[in-house]
C-alpha cells in the first residue's frame, strides 16, 4: 500500500468508459476550438477584402439632413 498511493476499486468497464469519455470530450473540445478559429480567421479575410479605396476621401455631411417633403411617418 505504500508505493502506490492511488486505490481504484472499479470496474474495468467503468475505467473503460471513464477514459473513452474523457478522449471524446476532449476531440470534441479540440473541434469546436478549430472551427472557432476557422470562422474567425474567415471572417478577418472577409473584412480585409474591402468595399471602399483607400484614397477616395470621405465627406460628413452634418449627420442629420431635413426631409424634402412634409410627410408624416407614424410608427
Amino acid at each position: 500500500a505504500e508505493g502506490n498511493p492511488v486505490h481504484c476499486t472499479c470496474s474495468p468497464t467503468f475505467l473503460f468508459f471513464l477514459f473513452a469519455a474523457i478522449i471524446a470530450g476532449g476531440v470534441v473540445g479540440l473541434a469546436l476550438a478549430a472551427s472557432l478559429l476557422t470562422l474567425m480567421v474567415y471572417n478577418m479575410k472577409k473584412k480585409d477584402e474591402g468595399g471602399y479605396t483607400v484614397n477616395q476621401k470621405n465627406t460628413w455631411n452634418g449627420g442629420y439632413q431635413k426631409p424634402k417633403t412634409k410627410e408624416e411617418f407614424i410608427a
